[in-house]
């Protein structure tokens, strides 16, 4: 997959969320693949995220649970003390742009041998507030982490 095009839209669509936002910042990031080779699925996220993190309950997942968390996570509403960009999420134009990143991440998804989630325990890139989610998707001898999530 050139995931080149799914990371532009992704990064207009974060951007989109955290523009005119109240107490609210959404982070995603579909890091570059590395090689799994021999490394565990543990060792891979290590050699994405860095050494120091530490993570835990690693379970296998299916590709609907990444696209339902994706779009959930997505089009968290908030409160009236804190929220995203209430004009973009759930407008014409968010519902448009959540369909095109479906579709444009669902070819990496289908050639996936194995997609895991995973908690992040120490060493998480963002801040989690609100909402986030991590998983690693082995496709084609590469490994793929795909991590997000709100902070205030």
């Amino acid at each position: 997959m050139n995931t080149e095009y799914f990371t532009n839209k992704l990064a207009l669509v974060i951007e989109k969320i955290n523009d005119n936002s109240l107490n609210y910042v959404a982070d995603v990031l579909l890091y570059p693949p590395t090689i799994v080779g021999a490394n565990s699925t543990e060792e891979s996220v290590k050699s994405v995220l860095g050494g120091n993190v530490q993570i835990e309950g690693l379970s296998q997942v299916s590709a609907k649970n990444v696209i339902s968390e994706l779009k959930l996570s997505l089009g968290y509403s908030g409160d009236y003390g804190s929220h995203p960009n209430n004009d973009y999420v759930g407008s014409g134009q968010y519902k448009t742009h959540i369909a095109d990143l479906e579709n444009k991440f669902k070819p990496l998804l289908a050639s996936a041998t194995k997609i895991s989630s995973f908690t992040i325990k120490d060493g998480h890139p963002f801040y989690p507030v609100f909402w986030d989610f991590a998983f690693i998707i082995e496709a084609n001898g590469e490994a793929y982490v795909f991590i997000g999530s709100s902070s205030d």
